[in-house]
C-alpha cells in the first residue's frame, strides 16, 4: 500500500500545504488518528490523494465551489463504480506490476 504525506502531495500537485489540508477536510472523511490537535501528520492512500487532487483541480482551476466539487466527486465515484472501475482495483494492478 502506498502512503502519501502532505509534503509529497504538495510536490506532486503544485498545490500549497494549506490548500491540501483544507481540501482534505472538505473532500475526505475525518481522520481519527491525526485530529487537529493530535500532533500527528495526516497520511493518505492513493485513492484519497486522487480525491484531493481532483477536488483541488475543480476548485482552484475550474472555479467550482467546494460544495459543487464535492458533489462532482461523489457522482464521479458512483459512475466509475457502476462501470466496474475502482481506484483500489487500479492500485492493486499497479502494485502487482512494480
Amino acid at each position: 500500500m502506498i502512503i502519501i504525506t502532505n509534503r509529497v502531495l504538495e510536490k506532486a500537485t503544485g498545490f500549497t500545504h494549506t490548500q491540501i489540508k483544507r481540501w482534505a477536510v472538505a473532500f475526505l472523511q475525518p481522520d481519527k488518528t491525526s485530529g487537529q490537535h493530535a500532533g500527528v501528520s495526516r497520511t493518505y492512500n492513493f485513492e484519497q490523494s486522487m480525491r484531493i487532487y481532483l477536488g483541488g483541480y475543480l476548485v482552484r482551476d475550474l472555479k467550482f465551489t467546494l460544495t459543487e466539487a464535492r458533489q462532482i466527486l461523489n457522482d464521479l465515484s458512483k459512475w466509475l463504480e457502476k462501470k466496474g472501475w475502482t481506484v483500489s482495483e487500479w492500485v492493486k494492478f499497479r502494485e502487482s506490476k512494480l
